[in-house]
């Protein structure tokens, strides 16, 4: 590591591990799945984990084939393959696969609804910056681009926006309390301005 503080995995709940809750009819065209992808991943994008009011609406988010369509036809429309993807997230992925020799090395694309891929495998530190913890993070970080500027621009600023929340909270007079809110609010609108 380079020193910089890593933060800790508590502080930002969009980190963990996503849970299908929705149980869709069956649909022979997978963008029918959309609507419940958007509920299950909680309006972000599973691989990257921006939430759509960074990038917009829910029409810059796709409707993306964990194990990809053209390798795995089968699987075109079973739900447990698709996943709610911004729409770079799943340019960078397209159908891209880890080969048989990766597999062979244990290396494997981690599956956002399995792997704790941003506890267990992908370190983010206060800088913005996703630091590989295992050989599946760092296959993972290079196929995505994780570290893309945005991205690390926006997880600086939810990095800055939670530790604020937090002092918010510890604080015991009025007036520190509106000041941290006044920062508070600065960085929020910062960050909305930002959205492309």
């Amino acid at each position: 590591m380079n020193g910089t503080e890593v933060v800790p995995a508590e502080s930002f709940d969009a980190w963990g591990i996503f849970s299908r809750g929705q149980v869709p009819p069956e649909f022979t065209s997978y963008q029918k799945f959309k609507p419940f992808l958007r509920k299950d991943f909680r309006r972000r994008c599973a691989y990257c984990r921006i939430p759509e009011f960074r990038w917009g609406t829910a029409r810059n988010y796709a409707v993306e084939h964990f194990r990809p369509k053209s390798r795995f036809p089968h699987l075109r429309n079973q739900y447990s393959n698709l996943y709610y993807s911004c729409n770079r997230c799943n340019e960078f992925k397209g159908d891209r696969w880890p080969d048989q020799s990766i597999l062979e090395k244990g290396i494997r694309l981690l599956d956002p609804c399995e792997d704790d891929t941003y506890r267990q495998h992908l370190l983010r530190q206060t800088s913005g910056i996703l630091e590989p913890l295992t050989p599946s993070g760092d296959y993972t970080n290079h196929l995505l681009f994780l570290n893309r500027d945005d991205l690390v621009e926006f997880r600086l600023l939810s990095f800055r926006i939670d530790a604020l929340t937090q002092q918010v909270q510890a604080a015991t007079t009025m007036v520190e309390i509106a000041a941290l809110r006044g920062e508070l609010l600065s960085l929020l609108q910062t960050l909305d301005r930002k959205s492309l």
